[in-house]
């Protein structure tokens, strides 16, 4: 039930006058990448965020196979 709940309130929050696009410059390290991966990945976190974390994941994986070997992607 905890998990429908949040699910239900992230696709509600973008039909609000909240939600809205955003560009972003972020750098970042190896280490606070495959943290990332890692974490905002599973089950549990926003789809949103899970869908960019994928995407950068397998960005990241195309790019620099030796940093990201053992990391699995995961389709959201």
């Amino acid at each position: 039930k905890g998990i429908d709940q949040k699910r239900i309130l992230e696709s509600a929050s973008q039909r609000l006058l909240q939600g809205a696009s955003t560009s972003l410059v972020w750098t970042s390290n190896a280490v606070a990448l495959n943290k990332m991966f890692v974490e905002r990945t599973s089950a549990g976190a926003d789809l949103e965020f899970a869908r960019l974390g994928a995407v950068w994941q397998k960005l990241c994986k195309e790019r620099w196979p030796n940093l990201f070997p053992s990391q699995k992607e995961k389709d959201v």
